[in-house]
């Protein structure tokens, strides 16, 4: 299969997952009060990092063993600083996904739009579930 229709498949896993969100109780984690749909990524993230979550670096590779996070917009926003980031789709309404940690649990970040900083365009929140890497990333 070529590496094309591999990643339009991983893809759409990944727009299946962002649209069926399950959220534990508030006091667990505390994040759906810190979150809010359209967002900008960067506000979104701030009050993250100010609650205590990290920042989660994954390393989903190709088959040929490149870096997601070297794709398309992702790769600008990992050299802006966002080492969270662990791919974006590229296309459409590009949708991106970052990982966080706190206390042993994970909180997956999914964004919407394109990372234009020349243009003061970001990102904004479309949604989260606490869902962490899958192990080997």
């Amino acid at each position: 299969m070529n590496r094309f229709i591999l990643r339009a498949r991983r893809l759409l896993a990944c727009v299946f997952v962002s649209s069926a969100i399950a959220f534990p109780p508030a006091s667990l984690l505390a994040a759906p009060h810190l979150l809010r749909t359209g967002e900008p990524l960067s506000q979104a993230r701030a009050g993250l990092l100010r609650s205590g979550w990290k920042p989660l670096e994954t390393h989903m590779k190709w088959d040929d063993g490149t870096m997601e996070r070297t794709f398309g917009n992702a790769r600008a926003m990992f050299r802006a600083g966002y080492r969270e980031i662990e791919m974006c789709q590229g296309t459409g309404l590009n949708y991106c996904f970052f990982f966080y940690r706190k206390h042993g649990r994970c909180l997956r970040l999914i964004t919407q739009g394109e990372y234009l900083p020349e243009y003061h365009a970001e990102p904004k929140v479309d949604g989260w579930s606490y869902k962490c890497p899958d192990p080997g990333e």
